[in-house]
């Protein structure tokens, strides 16, 4: 019989000897993380919306200082709105644990403690050890090329789709010509 497991442990390259285990993707995940980040997300589309505007705007006003300066507080607001919300959102979502680290002097009355959980290391973890942790989530929550041309769903009329000759689940009534062999009401009883 086989098996699956819904994780993923990871040694990490920044740290040698920390291991980090990660939830895998699955469409109920999916569905979840796009249900905990639709707010960010919706605000995240808005300014990159607002940036591309601007852009468009400084390059037939090069010499403009202010919008200049509105392009740069826009891609600071989107640089804050990702590292802020959405990366932490990432890794509390898709982080199951965290093994081989210790914190120094973080514990109750001083002493060291094991960093185990998302939002220990989101509050008192390094830094290098974030990111890596949150690229290792976001790469594996991303569908491949594969996946998502097996994720698209056929059409039952024949037509192509999306530049392929044919996604279909019925067979093409045309000959290899394109001349129509047979209709819908030449096979189905009246």
């Amino acid at each position: 019989m086989p098996t699956y497991s819904s994780t993923l442990k990871i040694d990490s390259q920044a740290f040698p000897g920390v291991q980090f285990v990660l939830r895998k993707m699955s469409e109920a995940r999916r569905a979840e993380f796009r249900k905990q980040t639709v707010e960010v997300q919706s605000r995240l589309r808005n300014m990159n919306r607002d940036a591309a505007r601007l852009v468009e705007e400084l390059k037939t006003n090069a010499a403009d200082l202010d919008i200049t300066a509105r392009v740069e507080a826009v891609t600071e607001a989107i640089t804050g709105l990702v590292s802020g919300e959405l990366n932490p959102a990432y890794v509390r979502w898709g982080l199951k644990g965290i093994t081989g680290l210790v914190l120094e002097n973080d514990g109750e009355d001083g002493e060291s403690k094991p960093l185990c959980t998302a939002d220990e290391l989101i509050d008192d973890g390094p830094p290098e050890l974030f990111a890596e942790i949150c690229g290792a989530i976001q790469a594996a929550a991303t569908m491949t090329e594969a996946e998502l041309k097996n994720f698209a769903l056929p059409s039952t009329s024949g037509a192509p789709m999306a530049g392929n000759a044919l996604i279909s689940s019925a067979a093409n009534a045309n000959s290899a010509d394109g001349s129509v062999q047979k209709t819908a009401s030449d096979i189905s009883p009246a």
